[in-house]
């Protein structure tokens, strides 16, 4: 049951990053030019990705980051207490696909934010810019409506500054070469 449920939310997530993918490449046109210049070269520096289209590439790669580590901090390390605090509410906590799906589309969102901002500032204040307005709003908003397990805090705040900072150094690795 357990397993089955991973497996349901994860597929709700692996389902929203295959529609990034193809809404990315319906907008930027999968054109030959595209997929020619997508290819590693060597260099006297080393290896070096060489993409006409640098920022969708970030914004998907840092979207699969945070949906991978949303997945994992979520689903697998903090989940008993997600559920414990539900259940003490009467509730039952959500982990449907489409639940999933719509973590994915806020993991994009999150990449989306990233992206503009790394444009504007430096990695340490994107990231920092970002975490706050990705995780401290939400955790403002969801402990105003009474659904945020204050015991999960300790973890998450530590978790999603990582998430965070990691999805911002792939989009200034990616998106400044």
């Amino acid at each position: 049951m357990i397993v089955r449920r991973y497996l349901f939310t994860a597929l709700g997530e692996m389902t929203t990053l295959g529609l990034v993918f193809f809404v990315s490449l319906a907008i930027g046109g999968l054109t030959n030019e595209m997929i020619s210049g997508m290819y590693i070269s060597t260099s006297e520096e080393g290896y070096k990705l060489n993409i006409k289209y640098r920022n969708q590439f970030a914004v998907i790669s840092a979207t699969i980051w945070i949906s991978l580590s949303e997945f994992i901090r979520n689903e697998v390390l903090l989940k008993d207490l997600w559920v414990w605090h539900y259940s003490a509410m009467g509730l039952e906590f959500p982990s449907e696909p489409m639940n999933g799906a719509v973590w994915g589309i806020w993991s994009l969102l999150l990449a989306l934010l990233i992206s503009m901002l790394a444009s504007r500032f430096s990695l340490l204040k994107t990231a920092l810019i970002a975490w706050f307005a990705a995780f401290v709003m939400m955790w403002v908003v969801i402990g105003n409506l009474g659904v945020l397990p204050m015991g999960i805090l300790p973890w998450a705040i530590p978790l999603s500054l990582v998430e965070v900072f990691v999805a911002c150094w792939i989009v200034f690795r990616i998106s400044r070469k």
